[in-house]
Order: C-alpha cells, then sequence, then structure tokens
C-alpha cells in the first residue's frame, strides 16, 4: 500500500513538472513570435527619441605582438548592454519569464568594430553567440572575440622596449547623435589575460573620446583601450652579453698574438663572420626600421667597423713585420708601449733579415699593436658598460 501510494506521488510530480515545462515552451514560442511580429532588425531603437546608449566593455585573455608585420593580435571577448523597448514585456502575460535567448540576425545589433583593424575589407570579428533579452527590453551580448590592430613599434632600446598599442572602438556607420558608446566605468582585468612567454601586459588605460571630422558636422564617438606591454628581455640579455664578450675577447686577442703571425688574419676573420651572424639573427626578428634602429643593432654595427679596421691593422703589422730597416723610437716611447726586445724570427723561427736589435719595422709593428689594444679596450669597455646600464 505504501509503495503504491509512493509511485502515484511521484507520477503526479512528474505530471506536473511536465505540465509546466510545457506551458513555459508554450509560452516561451508566444513570447518570441509575440516580439519579433512587427520587429524591423535593421531599425536602431529608440529611433524616433534620442541617441542608443551602448555599454562597452571588453576582456583580454591573450595578447601577442608580431614585430615583423607591426600587428598586435588580441583573444578575449567584448560585452555590449543596450535597451530596446521594442522588446519589452509583461512576465505575468507569458508565464513568468524574465529572459529570452535571440540569435544574433534575430534582432537589431549595434555596428561597433575595431577602427584600426589590420584586417583589410574583413570587419566582423565578432563570434557567433546568443543575445540576452530581458523584460525591461535591457539586452546583453558577449561575443567572443580575436581583434587584428597595426600598432606604431619605438625598437630603439630593443630588447629593453615597453610597446604601447591601441585598440579604438566605435560605430562603423552612427554619429555620437545616434550611437552614444559609455564604458560603465568597466576596466580590463589583467589577472585573466594569459602569460605570453615574450611579452607582459603591464597597464591598459581606458578612455572615451568625441572627435569631428572634416566630413560631418557631427561629433564621432570612439573607446580607445591602450595597452602598455613589456618585452620580458631576461633571454636576450645573456645572449648579448655572451655575444658582446665574445666578440671583445677575439678583437683583443688579435692585437695579443705575435706581430708577424698570420693567425692575426684568422681571428679577425672569425670575427667578422660572428657579427654578421648576429646582425643577421637580429634583422630575422627586427622589421626594418631604417629610421629609428636600435642601439643594440648600432652597436654591433659599430663593432663589424671596429673590426674591418682591426682586419687591416693586422695586415699592415705583419707587412711591417717582414719589412727591412731600422726604425729606433726613444726610451720614453718604448717604456710607455712596453717595447722591449722583440722577437725578430718568422714563423719559421727563422731571424729576419736587416731587422737589427731594435727589430727595425718590427718594432713599429709591436707600437701599433699596443696602442690598438688599448683604444679598442677602452671602447669595447664603454659599449658593454652602456648595454650593461640599460639591463
Amino acid at each position: 500500500m505504501t509503495a503504491g501510494y509512493h509511485f502515484a506521488l511521484l507520477c503526479v510530480f512528474t505530471l506536473l513538472n511536465l505540465s509546466v515545462a510545457l506551458r513555459t515552451d508554450i509560452a516561451g514560442d508566444s513570447l518570441r513570435s509575440t516580439l519579433l511580429k512587427h520587429y524591423d532588425r535593421v531599425a536602431r531603437p529608440n529611433l524616433a527619441v534620442n541617441a542608443t546608449t551602448i555599454t562597452f566593455g571588453m576582456t583580454l585573455t591573450h595578447v601577442d605582438l608580431d614585430e615583423i608585420t607591426s600587428e598586435l593580435t588580441t583573444h578575449g571577448w567584448v560585452q555590449m548592454a543596450w535597451s530596446d523597448a521594442r522588446l519589452a514585456w509583461d512576465p505575468n502575460e507569458f508565464g513568468g519569464i524574465k529572459s529570452i535567448h535571440f540569435d544574433e540576425q534575430e534582432i537589431w545589433k549595434p555596428d561597433i568594430y575595431l577602427c584600426n583593424s589590420a584586417q583589410a575589407g574583413e570587419i566582423g570579428t565578432y563570434g557567433s553567440s546568443n543575445m540576452v533579452v530581458h523584460y525591461d527590453g535591457s539586452i546583453l551580448w558577449v561575443p567572443p572575440a580575436k581583434f587584428r590592430s597595426f600598432c606604431d613599434l619605438e625598437l630603439k632600446i630593443w630588447p629593453f622596449d615597453v610597446q604601447t598599442c591601441k585598440l579604438k572602438f566605435g560605430s562603423w556607420s552612427y554619429s555620437g547623435s545616434h550611437v552614444d558608446l559609455q564604458t560603465g566605468g568597466q576596466s580590463i582585468e589583467l589577472d585573466l589575460v594569459t602569460k605570453n612567454a615574450e611579452w607582459a601586459l603591464t597597464n591598459v588605460d581606458t578612455a572615451r573620446n568625441s572627435q569631428f571630422y572634416p566630413c560631418c558636422p557631427e561629433p564621432y564617438i570612439d573607446i580607445t583601450y591602450t595597452l602598455h606591454m613589456a618585452r620580458r628581455s631576461e633571454g636576450f640579455c645573456t645572449g648579448i652579453m655572451l655575444a658582446m664578450i665574445t666578440v671583445t675577447l677575439l678583437s683583443l686577442s688579435a692585437f695579443l698574438l705575435p706581430t708577424h703571425s698570420g693567425i692575426k688574419i684568422m681571428v679577425n676573420s672569425v670575427n667578422l663572420i660572428f657579427i654578421c651572424f648576429v646582425l643577421y639573427a637580429m634583422a630575422e626578428r627586427l622589421p626594418a626600421l631604417t629610421y629609428k634602429p636600435p642601439k643594440i643593432a648600432l652597436s654591433f654595427g659599430c663593432f663589424l667597423l671596429m673590426t674591418v679596421v682591426s682586419f687591416c691593422e693586422s695586415v699592415l703589422v705583419i707587412k711591417l713585420s717582414n719589412s727591412n730597416g731600422t726604425v729606433n723610437f726613444p726610451t720614453i716611447v718604448n717604456k710607455a708601449l712596453f717595447i722591449g726586445k722583440v722577437d725578430t724570427s718568422n714563423s719559421f723561427g727563422e731571424v729576419l733579415e736587416g731587422t737589427g736589435s731594435n727589430g727595425g719595422w718590427h718594432q713599429v709593428a709591436v707600437a701599433l699593436d699596443r696602442c690598438f689594444f688599448v683604444v679598442y679596450a677602452v671602447l669595447y669597455s664603454l659599449k658593454i658598460f652602456c648595454f650593461y646600464a640599460m639591463v
């Protein structure tokens, strides 16, 4: 008896739930038909009264910057809220329904797009999603989005640069007299942004702008987000510092080799090849900014020129070391340049003819090497110190 009684109650409750669900579905279909019966999705809400106020916001999930094309790629979603009196209803007349979903193609939606988009001929960057309409006519639309925008890069202090890129959103066809864009006091939460291996999003500024253009007397309103991104330069610092130290050691070691040794030319040649490789690696990562090249690139360009001069000096020194004749420096010059009795033998251990006890032109070659060593050591030290100061 008890089991049958419980089974009967279960059946009654099931039927009641099915009945309520059926009435809700019928009420929802009736509401949808009523709202869309004479609805014109092309006509702007509040057309005959005043401007349609759009509250615009954005949430970022990932940002990436392509330095070669100067393009910023932004992933996330936007939030747009507005009111449409034509979609208001009394919940008591439609089974207590207080909200309903519409497809984005069924009702009017604002034409808010990215004004500085890098996608030529394509401004529709929102994903497909439904709109939530409440009984008082308020509408919320939160579509996913992917934006590609141009960014004016400043790479003068690469790789320690901080880039500032802007996302400018505005109505594509309506002036401020028809569509009034508002931020609603919303700020972008940086905690939701996925970490990038190369860039750190440090801050995002939001500004509402009203601008007049020569074509039209009405103001045009836009919401501009300014993204401040700092490069993660730890990996670059290590590579650049090692490259600078390598160039310095190779260049200075060429001056310490015997003046008649042909290895001096070999060392300078290796140094030239290494610097060219470093410059090529930089060119692969950076755009062709001939009007504002990075200081690091200019430094390695200076290293390249210095190595060419060192190469020519090595050729001259080797030529002088194998020349005959006698040239005597004053004692004070010999002491200043640490020139004593020089080795006048060639690479085969044979004493060069005509060099004399002072080495002749060999002594001049040693003096050149010592002078160049001091000058280059000072110049390379200054370059490395300046780079360390930037870090």
